[in-house]
């Protein structure tokens, strides 16, 4: 005897749903990590908290007339999940008191080539004390004079690419109040047009690099061969530094096989947050990112609220190790 009396179009709709979430989606999730790079598989992983929750309350509903098949369910949700159940690749903020002048704070944002999101941003960038802004697809209708206008602190080191480059509104500008030794682009061929800035700070903060990126989406596998070889090449990038910040939007969740190859640990916990997109919370996935090297002690981080755009902006905080 079953333990629940279920509505009649409740068993068929339930076994419709273990079908797809054990039989497609959980596999397509655990394919992922063992044949990184397909398209596909990339999509499936980037949803992996969603299929699990899914996959669990199938697998409670199932429970209640096909138990065994429940278990079995439970048990392939269970290895489909683990990337994101023992994800330990993050710092955690350590919380201290550390006032502005001590610290680096740096804040990455995608703002969909929307001016009036980067006039909010100019904003919560006052707000928090930024001293270096991270800007993926920069709007190309933000000239020298908005910048200076919303951004009066900081000194724009490099917007994007050359104008006339079919890419420019998906361009990347760094800002920073903090001195810096030298900054330059770097634009690989096989990266389909994107590309990264770097930027070696001075002064205080000497030794530090700044890598800032934002390829292409995974939806095809040109596309996801250019994402994977321009992280892979951010990575190398960031690493030869002492110390180091890489950040932007990478099109890549903290559950694929390609950010685990990446050096440092990520500012904060991704695993119940999102930062796109805005407008549909409930299939909101991580694909924005601040990442550093284990020298640099992580104070504060935070999700900040939108600007206006389809990604919420981040904020990171850090100080130097003694």
């Amino acid at each position: 005897m079953p333990a629940f009396d279920l509505p009649p179009f409740v068993k068929p709709m339930l076994t419709a749903l273990a079908a797809g979430c054990f039989l497609v989606l959980c596999p397509l999730v655990i394919l992922a990590q063992v044949a990184p790079g397909v398209p596909l598989f990339e999509m499936a992983v980037s949803y992996l908290p969603q299929v699990f929750v899914l996959s669990i309350f199938t697998a409670l509903g199932l429970a209640t007339f096909r138990p065994r098949l429940a278990a079995a369910g439970g048990v392939i949700a269970a290895v489909a999940a683990f990337p994101f159940l023992t994800f330990s690749k993050f710092h955690q903020p350590s919380q201290i008191d550390c006032p502005p002048e001590a610290c680096l704070t740096v804040i990455t944002a995608n703002v969909y080539m929307q001016p009036d999101a980067m006039v909010q941003l100019g904003a919560l960038a006052e707000k928090e004390q930024a001293d270096l802004v991270a800007i993926n697809e920069a709007s190309p209708k933000f000239g020298h004079q908005e910048f200076d206008r919303h951004f009066p602190a900081f000194e724009q080191l490099r917007t994007g690419l050359d104008p006339s480059l079919p890419h420019y509104a998906r361009a990347l500008t760094l800002l920073s109040r903090q001195p810096v030794k030298q900054s330059h682009k770097v634009l690989p061929e096989d990266a389909a047009g994107r590309g990264l800035m770097v930027a070696d700070l001075a002064g205080e903060w000497g030794g530090t690099r700044i890598v800032i990126t934002h390829p292409l989406i995974p939806v095809t596998p040109s596309w996801t061969e250019a994402r994977n070889s321009l992280l892979n090449l951010a990575g190398e990038t960031a690493a030869q530094a002492d110390r180091f910040i890489l950040m932007g939007d990478f099109n890549t969740t903290p559950w694929s096989a390609t950010f685990r190859d990446l050096p440092g640990k990520r500012a904060g916990d991704p695993r119940f947050s999102a930062t796109w997109p805005t407008f549909f919370p409930m299939m909101g996935i991580t694909i924005d990112h601040i990442l550093a090297s284990e020298n640099l002690e992580l104070v504060e981080f935070k999700v900040l609220e939108s600007v206006g755009s389809d990604h919420y902006p981040l904020m990171a905080r850090f100080r130097l190790l003694d």
